[in-house]
């Protein structure tokens, strides 16, 4: 289904990919090969795919693009089978993960393509293809392609939840590399990434009171640290706002059995700290830049996080977990009607004799 490379047609200087015999003769020839009749071929092709990927070209995507679509039309139309057509989205998913990037003009065969789809067939290879999706708008990539991909495959399972968790923290790894490769920051880039993690943090929690297992809490992790490594980058830090989880999801693991989890949870709010402490000694640019500074936080959402930090503080060394009583403390947002029942049935606790040892019989 995929052709093989062929080019003709060729005009006087230009070098065909056929002709190349090694990576000197590539790298040599490179500004005179000439692309194949066929850019399909692409898909299964190392050489083509090192040509697009080092001579981008807008007009080569879009060939491939209608290739694609036309694919689609012929299954709707019964032209084709399913089976022909997943076998080319194996190919593309080799393709996309190869050249570690999806053109965003083959979002548009995606946005026609994710309606139609049931969620099972290649869930995987389709969410691999699409978790490096390029940096834009995250509401309109969620318009035409995810929210008909959640819409597919969200089945009230943890599962579920895992997965599309997996695909954003990926999602979100993609765009940290692109931005730390890129020499500049895009200005659209910290509401991007701030709508991606408020998108996430819903589906975080839910997971989070529906599976409370250790599984499910270090899978809702793994997208927290992937935010906290890019709020800390070196040069992105400066750019990137950082987004907190829901208080809710902050106090059900930071109260989880698992030590691991407790710690991660940590490490997490102390990476959004440096970033917090950065910005406050950060003055205004006069020149509204899109650097972040002392006015890009309000005191509310500051505040808001110091009393996460008091809280710790307040159950790690001061035996007083639910006092609200200290600066910025909130008192794990426990209900005030709620404390003094809970403090009576951990001094019962306390106070509790301790069990007799039982009584061996030697014979």
């Amino acid at each position: 289904m995929i052709p093989v490379v062929h080019t003709s047609y060729v005009s006087e200087n230009a070098v065909t990919l056929e002709e190349i015999e090694n990576v000197a003769g590539f790298v040599k020839n490179l500004d005179k090969l000439e692309l194949p009749n066929q850019l399909v071929a692409v898909l299964a092709d190392p050489l083509l795919q090192k040509l697009m990927l080092l001579r981008p070209d807008s007009e080569s995507e879009q060939r491939l693009a209608n290739w694609l679509n036309g694919v689609l039309q012929d299954v709707r139309d019964g032209d084709a089978d399913e089976d022909t057509f997943f076998y080319m989205l194996d190919i593309l998913r080799e393709y996309v993960v190869s050249i570690k990037n999806l053109p965003p003009l083959l979002l548009n065969f995606f946005a026609r393509f994710l309606p139609l789809w049931d969620g099972s067939k290649r869930r995987d290879a389709m969410f691999e293809i699409l978790s490096y999706s390029p940096v834009q708008d995250f509401k309109e990539l969620y318009k035409h392609i995810f929210q008909p991909l959640e819409a597919a495959t969200l089945d009230n399972t943890p599962e579920s939840l895992r997965a599309l968790l997996a695909l954003y923290k990926n999602l979100l790894h993609h765009w940290t590399v692109l931005l730390e490769s890129s020499d500049t920051v895009p200005d659209h880039a910290s509401v991007t990434i701030t709508a991606l993690v408020r998108h996430v943090n819903p589906l975080a929690l839910t997971l989070c009171q529906t599976c409370p297992s250790v599984s499910s809490r270090s899978a809702i992790l793994d997208f927290y640290e992937q935010n906290a490594r890019l709020v800390s980058h070196q040069v992105l830090k400066h750019y990137i706002c950082i987004e907190l989880p829901p208080s809710s999801l902050i106090y059900i693991l930071f109260f989880s059995s698992s030590a691991a989890i407790v710690s991660r949870m940590c490490a997490i709010l102390a990476s959004y700290k440096k970033g917090f402490e950065m910005a406050m000694l950060t003055r205004p640019d006069r020149e509204k830049s899109n650097r972040i500074d002392s006015s890009s936080y309000n005191r509310t959402f500051v505040g808001l996080f110091n009393g996460y930090l008091m809280d710790m503080c307040n159950c790690f060394w001061r035996g007083r977990a639910f006092t609200n009583n200290d600066p910025n403390a909130l008192g794990c947002m426990i209900p005030r009607s709620l404390v003094p029942v809970l403090s009576f049935i951990s001094l019962l606790i306390v106070t509790l004799p301790a069990p007799e040892p039982t009584k061996q019989t030697m014979y």
